[in-house]
């Protein structure tokens, strides 16, 4: 099942995530040491994560199977206006990796927030190391943009990513006007 999170849920994805700590550790992203950001305590973090959701500028979609938390889409860094974008990023727990459970989520997410929720483009960014990620990427069939250097800073270091984008265009070109759609009538496991 993939729904929205809420209220103290925030906090038990951080705790499978932080279980998972090993496994997801290396792709994490981090604060620079030089940096003026605040990071939210635990009692804040839920109320910012609902507030932001509210808002419309998040989204943190639970992956549940057999009624526990098994990762988590998520959607941020939203932009309104003349943009009208998101940037997505997603997570599994070990055990669920390698099922298809992942590319099926972000499938399911896009499909949402670009059909329902009124966003015009997302973009997803993977490190060029993290071959599951661009796998999953690009049997999504989602258009590569290119190279970005020291686009992020993960687990303690800026570090290159590749780019990739799907838009309500793109959508509307795919079978059913769906990742998901798409992936089904072609046959394609997930």
């Amino acid at each position: 099942m993939l729904r929205p999170a809420a209220g103290r849920e925030h906090l038990e994805i951080e705790r499978v995530r932080g279980a998972n700590k090993g496994w997801l550790g290396e792709w994490e992203a981090t604060v620079p040491p030089d940096s003026s950001a605040s990071v939210p305590t635990w009692e804040e973090f839920p109320r910012l994560m609902d507030r932001k959701q509210a808002g419309g500028e998040a989204l943190s979609m639970m992956v549940v199977i057999d009624g526990e938390i098994a990762g988590l889409v998520s959607v941020g860094a939203v932009e309104r206006g003349a943009m009208h974008l998101g940037v997505l990023g997603y997570w599994i727990a070990e055990a669920h990796a390698g099922k298809g459970i992942t590319s099926l989520a972000v499938a399911s997410t896009v499909d949402l927030v670009l059909g329902e929720l009124d966003l015009h483009r997302i973009e997803i960014n993977v490190r060029p190391e993290n071959e599951p990620s661009l796998g999953l990427a690009r049997k999504l069939k989602l258009r590569e943009e290119g190279y970005k250097p020291r686009y992020m800073h993960i687990n303690g270091r800026w570090a290159d990513h590749v780019g990739f984008a799907v838009d309500q265009e793109d959508l509307k070109q795919m079978p059913g006007g769906s990742l998901v759609e798409q992936r089904v009538r072609r046959g394609g496991k997930y």
